[in-house]
């Protein structure tokens, strides 16, 4: 009997270190989910570089790269410890087969990129993350980014603490959180400063590129400055938002974009204001989900600087692909209101692409004839006229061009416009393209492109 309660404590101890292994293979389960949610973040590629398996601890490495070329460089790596101790203790009660993992950035002294990041968070750890992942894969985590300094010569930018929360479970990820205040300074005498701001973001990803989002981003106040303007403009009740939805292989997305109060200060008197409110709004429906994957495939292949050059690739191949996105009754929507203290102007443009007879709906357009029967455009504006006299656009109404492009309708005017075919009506008048632009509209839109040097 007392051999047996000696050997107790041993055997305790084996089932515990059994456990929390087993908990370990869990934690890399969950480390492996975590890579396959960051693949939203493309360009950037995070790949496993090492997971060391521990008894109560395990420790990974996840590299980020630039893209996903084979040569791509690493932009910076991710440092990962992974407490997965069977039975733990927190604020919220006892836990069991859970993990907990810190993620901070690697201190590369060779890595510039790594060294350039550490310099603006001003020496200080620039964010640490902080998840607990359970048996299942649910992933709870906190983000908190440091406050960060970028100065150059002649530009400066500075950002205070942010702090987001993320729950990541099944296929499905929520954000909420804060980015801290806003300055930035660009150099030329302009200057922006923002309050603390508000990002909800929710995303389900079904797989690489088939996913629904919404997010919603909101500031309270935001005023612009430079050395002409004898006060800022301040801009409040700031909100960005948008959506996604994908259903029969067809992707639908809008975009809304507001500023609910405009304030020249001293500068205009406020019943004077030419603008105090905006709204911006960006439907795109029916677009190829196909098409989209295979545009998204080919930009995966650009750097992070590719892609964020103002110049878009326009050899045949890329210019195809572009064209794949669209499908037989894709259609954009366009709408813009701006309002004072008078009334508002409102502005909607609408383009449609009906096709042609090809299974594409495009293989059959070649030249501009063709294009321009493949799809239809409308635009209607209406200005309420009160509105109108507060801007500068009010002595510009009386001439031979403005008469001919809106209609008087009592306290607004108007316009209608529309393209059907080779054909353009504005305002109930019909103006034949053909007659216009003659033969033009038979030559090859490849040649068209050339002559621009698109």
């Amino acid at each position: 009997m007392k051999k047996l309660l000696l050997a107790l404590p041993l055997v305790a101890g084996a089932s515990w270190a059994g456990t929390s292994y087993y908990a370990g293979v869990q934690s890399e389960n969950a480390y492996d989910q975590f890579l396959n949610q960051t693949q939203i973040m493309k360009p950037l590629v995070f790949e496993k570089e090492s997971f060391e398996n521990g008894v109560t601890t395990s420790h990974a490495i996840t590299a980020v790269r630039q893209s996903t070329a084979a040569d791509a460089k690493v932009i910076f790596r991710l440092q990962h410890e992974i407490n997965h101790s069977p039975i733990q203790l927190d604020d919220n009660g006892t836990k069991f087969a859970t993990a907990t993992i810190r993620t901070t950035l690697v201190n590369e002294s060779g890595n510039q990129n790594s060294a350039a990041i550490r310099e603006f968070f001003n020496g200080e750890e620039p964010f640490e993350i902080l998840s607990t992942a359970d048996i299942n894969g649910k992933i709870v985590s906190t983000l908190n980014i440091e406050a960060f300094d970028i100065d150059t010569t002649d530009e400066k930018l500075s950002l205070g603490q942010s702090s987001f929360d993320i729950t990541t479970e099944n296929n499905r990820t929520q954000v909420k959180g804060t980015l801290g205040e806003l300055q930035a300074n660009f150099g030329n005498g302009t200057s922006v400063d923002s309050s603390e701001s508000y990002l909800n973001f929710d995303i389900t990803i079904d797989d690489t590129w088939a996913y629904d989002y919404d997010f919603m981003w909101s500031a309270g106040e935001l005023s612009l400055s430079s050395d002409q303007s004898l006060m800022p403009v301040k801009i409040a009740n700031i909100s960005l938002g948008g959506d996604s939805k994908l259903a029969n292989e067809k992707f639908d997305q809008s975009l809304v974009f507001e500023l609910g109060k405009i304030d020249f200060g001293g500068a205009i008197p406020a019943d004077l204001v030419p603008i105090d409110t905006a709204r911006f709004s960006l439907d795109l429906v029916d677009l190829s989900f196909s098409g989209i994957k295979e545009y998204s495939d080919r930009l995966d292949k650009l750097t992070v600087e590719e892609q964020m050059s103002s110049t878009p690739p326009t050899d045949a191949e890329a210019l195809a692909v572009a064209a794949s996105m669209v499908s037989p009754n894709s259609t954009l929507d366009i709408k813009l209101e701006l309002g004072n203290p008078a009334g508002a102007a409102t502005a909607d443009y609408a383009i449609r692409f009906v096709g042609d007879e090809s299974p594409s709906g495009y293989d059959d357009i070649v030249t501009v004839a063709d294009l321009l029967n493949a799809i239809e455009m409308d635009v209607n504006v209406g200005i309420d006229k009160a509105a109108l006299d507060l801007t500068p656009a009010a002595m510009f109404m009386d001439s031979p061009q403005m008469q001919m492009a809106f209609v008087d309708i009592g306290e607004q005017i108007v316009s209608r416009a529309s393209l059907r075919g080779a054909a353009v009506e504005v305002n109930g008048n019909f103006f034949p393209l053909q007659s216009m632009f003659g033969g033009m509209l038979d030559m090859p839109i490849d040649i068209i492109l050339e002559m621009e040097g698109l």
